[in-house]
């Protein structure tokens, strides 16, 4: 009997030189988490997201949630995979404005970080997650799970318009998921599939919701639609709080300007305006849409709920 060794020895060398690949990633990690600034981020990243090669990634942060990544899919969150966080000063706003019993909404929740981080922050409350495009929105499921959070938190699988039907979200070659867009004009090699969407007023009298406390919008340019289709909620008292993304590309894809948003949001109710600088950032009061710069964040507050926000400036 002839016994062969080869294949053992080729399994270990595999082995190996995965062990290599991923301490290599890991001094990756190490070096961009540093207190200090570090040069060539973009690179180091790109570089070791490629040593990855495909393979599956369970990300665990400081306050113990957990993210499934796997790249090439998940372009766009390096950071979060290396760095362990995402958009960390809208984040640090977001955990000490929210209250243990609030209602909250995520409309365009992506893989999940805000939508766990509602579901943690805010465990008597409610959070209504919304993510049309459907491999994302498994990916935001498989998230919710691998964070415990059940019936404190709602999945929508659809999206979120001015008029309730279908319509075609179109996900692009040269950009991460995360810039999936109604708009086919965003990115290059549109590839479209139809989603459900509905008016935050029909889902709101569809769940009896009396009560909105703060509403997380991200969707790519559709952020006005979103807004016609949600009138009901500013008679409620008080209104929630609303959390855009300022992005004047994805805006004029749809036919108008960031402080058209505002615009819209001040002729229905009284509210006081802060930016997070390019979404990590200082805190920031904003007295004209114009200091906005891109990728900003944008708390719109009604004035009876700026006792939450005023202890931050």
């Amino acid at each position: 009997m002839r016994v062969y060794s080869a294949p053992v020895q080729q399994d270990q060398n595999v082995d190996l030189a995965v062990q290599l690949r991923m301490a290599v990633v890991r001094s990756i990690g190490w070096y961009l988490r540093r207190p200090t600034p570090s040069l060539g981020r973009g690179r180091l990243m790109s570089w070791g997201t490629r040593l990855l090669r495909g393979t599956p990634q369970v990300v665990r942060l400081a306050d113990d949630r957990r993210f499934a990544l796997q790249f090439p899919r998940d372009r766009g969150w390096e950071t979060l995979f290396f760095t362990r966080t995402f958009e960390t000063g809208t984040t640090t706003v977001l955990r000490r404005v929210l209250r243990p019993d609030d209602v909250t909404v995520d409309i365009g929740a992506n893989i999940g970080w805000y939508t766990t981080l509602f579901g943690r922050q805010c465990q008597l409350g409610h959070c209504h997650a919304f993510e049309p495009e459907p491999t994302v929105f498994g990916e935001l499921a498989a998230n919710c799970g691998l964070n415990g959070l059940g019936p404190g938190v709602t999945l929508n699988n659809m999206g979120l318009a001015e008029k309730p039907g279908t319509a075609t979200i179109y996900r692009f070659d040269d950009l991460p998921h995360g810039h999936s867009s109604l708009s086919p004009t965003l990115g290059s090699k549109g590839h479209g599939v139809t989603c459900q969407v509905s008016t935050l007023d029909r889902y709101g009298a569809e769940r009896g919701l009396s009560r909105v406390d703060l509403i997380k919008m991200d969707v790519e340019g559709a952020e006005l639609m979103v807004l016609k289709g949600s009138e009901t909620l500013f008679s409620l008292t008080p209104p929630p709080i609303w959390l855009l993304e300022v992005n004047f590309a994805t805006s004029r894809a749809f036919g108008y300007q960031p402080s058209d948003l505002f615009a819209f949001l001040s002729a229905r109710h009284d509210f006081r305006f802060f930016r997070v600088v390019g979404g990590w950032g200082k805190l920031v009061p904003m007295r004209d849409a114009r200091e906005c710069g891109p990728s900003d964040n944008v708390f719109c507050v009604p004035v009876e709920r700026l006792d939450r926000i005023s202890p931050l400036l």
